[in-house]
């Protein structure tokens, strides 16, 4: 049942609800203070009263902050991966473009950020070449298979050096920016020991055959067609891509005849 309050600064009486409902006149204050006294003493004798109201508007607030909090904090964390990755684009960009020695602030113009901003996210080059080798193995991953192809050694060895000729262009830059800058990088210099015996591993996947052969047989041939003969045939001989494939297929047919079944 309605309380009769005051009368409000409108000249009303204003009418308070006992089970909570607010004043029905603006700027009624008396009637809140009635309201208030009045559902306290409703409250039963055993039951421990709580001085501490309930703040509906800062109840509403306070998930909206957290939700506003949140939605920055993703917004900066997507801001900066967005930055790391156009500084990796950049340096990719300008490796395969033939930057042989790409430096920080080459890379930080390439990106249009600040050179502070490729050291935050990348402690230092080294790091950043660590990233690079990363997307290039993604990159050249249909290259290299490791199931055993059919068909005979001469059919195989073919498929293989065509592919092989395929990689080495692929990789050619970048290639050539890890030689330059292995003596002083400590990861180009792991990465390129860990290569190597992949590249071996690769050819006896084409070749079974060549578990058999002698060690120097195997020297020789990973020798012919290695990204170190194909760089000499392509660069310091300026052969075309099809005479490159032609003289490293015959050099390597020339280490195993004799060696494996036709």
């Amino acid at each position: 049942r309605g309380i009769a309050g005051p009368r409000s600064a409108f000249g009303s009486r204003c009418v308070i609800f006992a089970h909570g409902e607010p004043c029905l006149s603006d700027g009624c204050r008396r009637g809140r203070e009635l309201l208030r006294s009045h559902t306290a003493d409703m409250i039963p004798l055993n039951q421990k009263r709580d001085v501490q109201t309930s703040d509906p508007t800062r109840e509403a607030i306070e998930p909206m902050s957290d939700a506003i909090q949140n939605e920055e904090t993703d917004g900066r964390a997507l801001r900066s991966e967005r930055s790391r990755q156009k500084i990796v684009d950049a340096l990719f960009a300008l490796v395969g473009e033939g930057t042989v020695l790409p430096t920080a602030k080459l890379v930080a113009e390439r990106a249009k950020l600040g050179i502070r901003t490729v050291f935050r996210h990348f402690a230092d080059m080294d790091s950043l070449f660590e990233e690079l080798a990363n997307r290039l193995k993604a990159d050249i991953q249909e290259w290299l298979r490791y199931d055993i192809p059919d068909g005979t050694v001469s059919e195989r060895l073919d498929e293989l050096l065509r592919l092989r000729g395929q990689f080495y262009e692929r990789i050619s830059p970048y290639w050539k920016a890890g030689e330059a800058q292995r003596s002083r990088s400590d990861f180009l210099t792991k990465n390129h020991q860990s290569d190597t015996p992949k590249l071996r591993t690769n050819l006896i996947n084409w070749l079974p055959e060549l578990k058999d052969v002698s060690q120097e047989i195997m020297d020789a041939l990973e020798f012919t067609t290695s990204p170190e003969a194909w760089h000499r045939l392509r660069v310091e001989q300026k052969l075309s891509v099809k005479r490159a494939a032609a003289a490293m297929r015959i050099a390597a047919l020339g280490v195993l005849k004799g060696h494996l079944p036709d």
